[in-house]
């Protein structure tokens, strides 16, 4: 069997430059082992050990608890009710809900300040 061997000349015919490594004829090519592979960590998923990452997730409980406790949950009209806060329609006050990516892009642009409340682990299940 002749192994297939990729040569400088058929590397430039393709558009593809690397140098050329001179080929010994004394040892065959051994492929080498295929490293395994790890799947990727969740960003939810909270890792036993990790005692940084549990004060990390208490503290955002903390924050979002307190951001909860001091504001009005204006479900999914989060957007109008913020957009009618900053054009002075509507009583200023601190607000939470629902709204899209799109929607909360649009505030961004129109000058108004709004920030996502932290997700849990717990959170979704």
């Amino acid at each position: 069997m002749a192994p297939a061997v990729s040569t400088a000349r058929s590397r430039e015919g393709r558009g593809i430059a690397a140098p050329v490594q001179p080929q010994t004829h004394h040892e065959p090519a051994v492929p080498s082992a295929p490293k395994p592979v790890e799947p990727p960590l969740q960003p939810s998923a909270l890792l036993p050990g990790d005692v940084q990452q549990k004060e990390m997730v208490e503290a955002f409980r903390q924050a979002r608890a307190r951001i909860i406790e001091n504001s009005e949950n204006v479900g999914t009209g989060f957007a109008d009710e913020a957009r009618k806060i900053h054009y002075g329609e509507a009583e200023e006050r601190s607000i939470y809900g629902e709204t899209t990516p799109k929607d909360a892009v649009d505030l961004i642009e129109e000058g108004i300040s709004v920030m996502p409340l932290p997700e849990l682990p717990e959170d979704k299940n």
